[in-house]
């Protein structure tokens, strides 16, 4: 049986019900989704950076546990690129998937909280999709 670790990083278990209410059915029956999710680092703003470390560490210990791939749920994607170094399993960031997938459709355009929209372009730039 396959597992996929499901991780919605960003200090809140508040959607992990939901997430695998919606993600389980569309699993192949020999796979698993497992959500875990973190607790907050602080109540009073949501900073990307914050759960790098905590993302890395949650995605290798997963491989250690037999787990064959891992998702991080954040459009920030954090801690993505290091995960992907850190292990041999599949690492896929929500962001990443999203640009990559759009980018079959022409022109993309991503709506981001003010003051984000630097961290998004550099987003794209990393994943090669800045000019798409």
């Amino acid at each position: 049986m396959a597992k996929i670790l499901f991780i919605n990083p960003i200090g809140t278990d508040t959607y992990d019900e939901y997430f695998s209410r919606i993600l389980s059915p569309e699993a192949n029956p020999n796979t698993t989704v497992d959500v875990i999710s973190f607790k907050p680092i602080d109540n009073n703003v949501i900073n990307v950076s914050n759960y790098v470390g905590e993302t890395i560490n949650a995605i290798i210990e997963a491989e250690k546990k037999g787990f064959d791939a891992a998702v991080i749920c954040c459009a920030g994607d954090p801690g993505l690129v290091e995960s992907k170094r850190a292990v041999e399993i599949p690492v896929i960031g929500t962001a990443e998937a999203g640009l990559y997938g759009s980018s079959l459709f022409g022109k993309v355009a991503v709506i981001t909280p003010s003051g984000s929209g630097t961290y998004f372009r550099d987003l794209a730039r990393r994943y090669g999709t800045e000019n798409m």
